[in-house]
């Protein structure tokens, strides 16, 4: 697998491990998805996806960076702002996914949109990810 494929498996591992605890996979009942969800799935669910990623060095050291988003899409506001909490603290800075093959060097938080429609409130959440190869 290559180091995109092994960062989408951590967050989805990681974000399995969260069931039964209350977290951002009860709330939204394991409704994460990669790039897209299936025809059909109610509000509220996540869609993440890498944003871009390219080979980086420093020094003598090789990297992969990325950038990470996140879509929180619910029918309300307040539904919305709570998935965006439960999420970011899955996904923070003291607690990120394990990448097998990988030190995870970064995992930083980098902005977050709120967007709402007539039938939706949306967050976008982005990380910037920072790999380096064990």
């Amino acid at each position: 697998m290559n180091a995109e494929d092994l960062l989408c498996e951590g967050i989805w591992t990681k974000f399995a491990a969260d069931s039964g605890q209350g977290g951002i996979y009860d709330y939204i009942a394991g409704e994460l998805h990669e790039e897209e969800t299936p025809q059909g799935v109610a509000k509220p669910y996540v869609i993440y996806w890498v944003v871009t990623h390219e080979g980086t060095w420093m020094f003598d050291e090789d990297f992969e960076e990325f950038i990470l988003q996140f879509n929180c899409y619910a029918a309300s506001r307040d539904a919305a702002l709570i998935m965006k909490d439960k999420l970011t603290n899955l996904y923070k800075y003291t607690s990120k996914p394990t990448v097998a093959g990988y030190a995870v060097v970064e995992f930083n938080r980098t902005m977050s949109n709120p967007l709402k429609t007539e039938d939706f409130h949306m967050i976008a959440i982005q990380y910037e990810v920072l790999l380096q190869k064990n």
